[in-house]
């Protein structure tokens, strides 16, 4: 394989994985070097030694992903603590209620 087609390689590569429709990595399988160069039919060396460019590629689209990933947790993850707030207000609530009420009760 020539220079330009083992690049064309990797590129494909890249984008089957990102689409999710690889041809030899199982599909479902996360962007790394190691499923691109499996995808491609190269070995891991020689993706980062002659093309470091689409290695930082990779890269850079891996912690794309990964910071959306954790924007996407961070963000459920205030709504949960919300809705604790929220029952630790009602709870409190209840129970200055039932004082009350056992005092009333005396």
């Amino acid at each position: 394989m020539g220079s330009d087609q083992t690049r064309r390689a990797i590129e494909l590569a890249i984008s089957r994985i990102t689409r999710g429709r690889p041809k030899t990595v199982q599909p479902g399988r996360k962007l790394s070097i190691a499923s691109v160069a499996e995808e491609a039919g190269l070995s891991n060396a020689t993706i980062h030694n002659r093309y470091p460019d689409l290695a930082e590629l990779i890269r850079q689209k891996t912690n794309k992903e990964s910071r959306k990933k954790l924007a996407h947790k961070t963000k459920a993850l205030q709504g949960v603590d919300l809705m604790f707030k929220e029952l630790r207000e009602a709870l409190a609530e209840r129970d200055a209620n039932l004082k009350r009420i056992a005092i009333a009760n005396l």
